[in-house]
């Protein structure tokens, strides 16, 4: 891992890089979120060709929100910290699966769910895997395993 050091005035902000990077095809294709927004777009594509151009006036709003939700996974996932998970269940609902986690940030526990397409999930309940957390936000924290990142 290398650290970066940032200086704002007198005041040092310390930024953590991770060893993990993923691609943005694969945030796409997993998380829940980034996958139904893209979905709605080739909808609402489709319907602006064929039914009215008024639905080509929604296109924008859905690839910002496509653009924001795959940048904040990636960002936290290539900025924040690493910490260590436990699966507490998953389970397989209407085509996706939902992973409950527990992990630990500054002192305090977090629960925290994730909502992955897959057809197959490798991971296992009781498995300890690695967690990376926005120290900004601890709330919001992404399992790079789920969104198939590599190790530098």
């Amino acid at each position: 891992m290398a650290y970066w050091c940032l200086y704002r005035g007198s005041s040092r902000i310390q930024i953590m890089k991770t060893e993990f990077r993923v691609k943005v095809r694969n945030i796409l294709f997993a998380d829940s979120w980034s996958f139904l927004l893209c979905m709605m777009g080739g909808v609402l594509l489709g319907a602006s060709v064929i039914l009215s151009p008024l639905f080509a006036l929604l296109m924008p709003l859905v690839l910002a929100a496509i653009f924001w939700r795959v940048s904040l996974i990636k960002s936290t996932i290539a900025q924040g910290r690493i910490v260590t998970a436990i699966i507490d269940r998953k389970r397989f609902v209407k085509g996706e699966w939902l992973v409950y986690y527990t992990f630990n940030a500054c002192g305090k526990d977090y629960q925290k769910r994730a909502a992955i397409v897959s057809f197959g999930l490798p991971i296992e309940v009781d498995e300890a895997l690695p967690v990376v957390y926005d120290p900004k936000k601890p709330e919001r924290a992404f399992m790079p395993k789920l969104y198939g990142a590599r190790k530098v």
